[in-house]
């Protein structure tokens, strides 16, 4: 993705990082190599000092403004900011599941996103046993599970907030968690889902332990 930035020539401008909240940029240059390297970001032109500058453009949802405390400004009123690390969100949801150390719900595996969690319980490399008929069936019989499934044979999950459909639970989750639509709350089924396979995977070990 390219990322159209103008360069902050004020002498109280702020170089830091503002998605992944790095402070030990010292100039612009170094702000768009980090921004490169760190985050993929190409720069595509830049002001240079001579230069009049313009615009400045927002990283997060590519919203233009006429100067920097317009647009510092509207990082930090319109995009949710983690209290914990300085990242910025798109949406809620997005800082919400950021924020998450997510530990398999049979195993000692460790991930980043309920997402992954489910879709290495799916994949059947968890040594618990569980695989992508456990998934499917524990979603089904989840107590909210009207909420986020459908009559599809091809697409049985839906998504509460914008009801695009999905034929796995690990790819509605992961259409949740990148932000893709603010649900507004409605990611509560979900958590109720995953509270729910904790509960079911209890009983799917203890079946093993019986088998074993």
């Amino acid at each position: 993705m390219d990322l159209k930035s103008k360069q902050l020539t004020s002498e109280d401008a702020d170089f830091s990082c503002y998605i992944c909240r790095a402070s030990h940029l010292k100039n612009e240059s170094g702000l768009y190599q980090h921004l490169r390297d760190k985050h993929g970001k190409t720069i595509i032109y830049m002001y240079l000092p001579s230069q009049p500058r313009e615009q400045y453009t927002c990283e997060i949802c590519f919203n233009n403004f006429n100067t920097l405390p317009e647009l510092t400004k509207h990082r930090h009123t319109k995009h949710w900011k983690c209290q914990d690390c300085g990242r910025l969100f798109l949406t809620k949801t997005g800082l919400t599941i950021a924020n998450v150390d997510v530990k398999c719900l049979g195993c000692e595996a460790m991930f980043l996103r309920d997402s992954s969690m489910v879709l290495h319980l799916a994949s059947g490399n968890c040594s618990s046993g569980a695989d992508q008929a456990w998934v499917t069936k524990t979603a089904l019989e989840s107590p909210d599970a009207e909420q986020f499934t459908s009559d599809h044979d091809w697409a049985k999950f839906k998504c509460p907030g914008c009801n695009r459909h999905f034929c796995f639970m690990a790819c509605l989750l992961q259409h949740v968690e990148g932000g893709h639509c603010d649900m507004h709350g409605e990611w509560q089924p979900l958590k109720e889902f995953l509270r729910y396979a904790e509960e079911a995977m209890a009983e799917l070990q203890g079946r093993t332990e019986v088998d074993a």
